[in-house]
């Protein structure tokens, strides 16, 4: 990170590397010395922030950021204690909205989301809202401390969204390490169904000699993972299930078995959130015992073929991409 006054920011933010960082990194402007805002940049997570510090001129720098950066460069702006406190909390759960362009504006009015990497394999958590009906979901529970956990259900607090469901992509333990936290957050979440594909029951048994395989460790050590919900308890989807419902939103269940046997992914408004699928440049591991490359290929091809290149797709971890630029980089996609 580096210090910037606001005579180079327009020469900045021209600066190919910026342009390069662009699905890696939200730009924070503030009026505030950078020391501050680096200060209260979670400290896990800070890499993908870039701090933007302009004490006089915060409203041309905010202008500037936003004219100049890519369309799905986020701009988060902080010029009071109230925002730096909320940012605080929203920066805690790696808030985004890669939502800026007017054919995005739409599923913005519609949908609200937050996500970030949590637990040691940078897992990508989601919050997905509807927001005429203010009810929201989790998908792949993944967070394995309590502070990652309250960053995403203080974002839900915080704009009155209440949790109606869990939906998980696959059970692998960075996906699924969070449901016990998660059961004994509130009364509320304990009562909240846990949707997963009832091929994905044999590994979601296997968390804890997942979880010694790795050396993975979730807060609250063998207790917590002994919370984790009994299989009985999950509500299963299968290969005829179709679609979930979030509110008002309907999303498809697209199956995407090949890194695990019950993957599943869910399309709305032209965003895919796909788990272990397609990440940007590559795709989900194939060399698990449960994993099957030729699953894989099968359901690679037919998600090309059936999906429009425009679909925006939100990854179990990495950056967010789309199936157009996927189709031209990716090299399992050729």
């Amino acid at each position: 990170m580096v210090n910037i006054f606001p005579s180079l920011l327009s020469c900045l933010l021209r600066h190919q590397m910026f342009h390069q960082m662009q699905h890696h990194f939200v730009a924070i402007v503030s009026d505030k010395p950078f020391e501050q805002v680096d200060n209260f940049l979670n400290k896990r997570t800070k890499q993908q922030f870039f701090p933007i510090t302009s004490r006089t001129m915060l409203a041309t720098a905010s202008s500037t950021a936003r004219s100049l950066l890519p369309r799905r460069f986020p701009v988060c702006v902080i010029s009071s204690e109230a925002q730096r406190n909320a940012a605080v909390r929203s920066i805690g759960a790696s808030c985004c909205r890669p939502f800026g362009t007017t054919q995005n504006s739409q599923r913005q009015r519609r949908l609200d989301m937050a996500y970030g990497p949590v637990n040691g394999f940078q897992m990508n958590q989601y919050v997905l809202a509807c927001t005429e009906t203010r009810q929201a979901v989790l998908i792949d529970c993944g967070a394995s401390t309590q502070k990652e956990l309250d960053g995403f259900l203080q974002w839900m607090t915080d704009r009155d969204y209440t949790l109606t469901a869990v939906w998980q992509t696959h059970a692998h333990l960075d996906h699924v390490a969070g449901l016990g936290l998660l059961a004994g957050s509130t009364s509320t979440a304990m009562d909240v169904p846990i949707y997963l594909h009832e091929k994905e029951r044999t590994i979601y048994n296997s968390f804890d000699d997942r979880c010694r395989e790795f050396g993975f460790h979730v807060e609250g050590g063998a207790a917590a993972a002994a919370a984790l919900p009994k299989d009985t308890e999950l509500t299963y989807l299968n290969d005829d299930s179709q679609q979930l419902s979030l509110g008002n939103l309907t999303f498809d269940i697209v199956h995407t078995p090949g890194h695990s046997p019950g993957h599943l992914g869910f399309l709305c408004d032209g965003m895919f959130f796909g788990g272990d699928f397609i990440m940007k440049g590559s795709i989900g591991r194939t060399d698990f015992p449960t994993s099957n490359d030729a699953d894989m290929q099968k359901s690679l091809q037919r998600f090309v073929q059936t999906i429009p290149e425009d679909t925006l797709i939100f990854p179990g971890h990495g950056p967010p991409t789309s199936l157009k630029e996927e189709k031209e980089i990716n090299p399992f996609l050729r």
